[in-house]
């Protein structure tokens, strides 16, 4: 959405990298240092307790961390998507040039160049 078309693929690889690192790495260490935490005892049944409630206690946390980063993230979408076609439009200007009429960049009839650029 505030991406260049360019460097989608980069930065959808990232945010995969990344997901798969903090979820699939550390997330199960993590579950079950605080089920060890929560219980002591070796029995299956005080430990299948201790992890059902180590998940539930993280849940919550992790969701109000994402819910922050995603209310972050809604003051400068607008700004960042303006940029972003703005990067956009001076790219094409200077690959086509500014008075050509073949030009991307150039709205056409319904004025949507902007889904133009967001690939809608």
């Amino acid at each position: 959405y505030t991406i260049t078309p360019a460097r989608r693929s980069t930065a959808q690889a990232i945010k995969i990298a990344t997901a798969h690192l903090l979820g699939d790495a550390f997330s199960p260490y993590i579950i079950g240092v605080i089920a060890d935490g929560i219980n002591a005892n070796k029995d299956p049944i005080s430990q299948s307790y201790a992890l059902r409630i180590a998940m539930m206690v993280t849940a919550p946390f992790i969701s109000a961390i994402s819910c922050g980063c995603f209310l972050m993230a809604s003051f400068t979408i607008l700004r960042d998507k303006q940029m972003m076609i703005e990067k956009i439009n001076y790219s094409s200007n200077s690959y086509y040039g500014s008075t050509n009429r073949n030009s991307p960049a150039i709205e056409t009839q319904q004025g949507d160049t902007e889904d133009y650029y967001l690939g809608l």
